[in-house]
């Protein structure tokens, strides 16, 4: 509390119980699915922190997905299934997606809000984004 923090991250190994001992801030839960798992195997992981947690950091990207492959069928979770997990909890997706996409990601599936990951540290303490500039110019953000 006394350097003014609100919210805080919770790992992918968190117990629920960790969250009552963190009563008071506002939490986001990360996620790190196996590859290869369903919505029903998605749900399970979320369930116990549902109303816990503000948000879910739904990381697919770490765990090797992107979404021209969800689009592909060649996994047991796609892009209908990702749309029902977002309208039963408050998902922020990390999934990478090529900029010319994240239109019709962001229509198709309605997450709360994405998790972005890019930039190179150029020297210490300045990080470079622009290899995230289109996303941020898809989305009208200035960095």
């Amino acid at each position: 509390e006394a350097v003014g923090l609100d919210t805080l991250q919770l790992g992918p190994f968190a117990p629920p119980a960790d969250c009552e001992a963190l009563d008071g801030y506002r939490l986001i839960k990360e996620i790190v699915p196996e590859p290869g798992i369903d919505l029903a195997g998605l749900r399970a992981q979320l369930a116990p922190f549902a109303g816990k947690v503000g948000h879910f950091l739904l990381s697919l990207d770490k765990s090797g997905a992107d979404w021209p492959t969800l689009q592909s069928g060649r996994q047991p979770l796609g892009p209908a299934d990702l749309r029902q997990l977002c309208e039963e909890f408050p998902v922020i997706l990390a999934l990478p997606c090529p900029a010319g996409q994240l239109e019709e990601l962001l229509a198709r599936i309605r997450p709360a809000a994405i998790g972005l990951r890019g930039g190179e540290e150029e020297k210490v303490g300045y990080k470079s984004f622009d290899e995230l500039d289109e996303l941020f110019e898809l989305l009208a953000i200035e960095v």
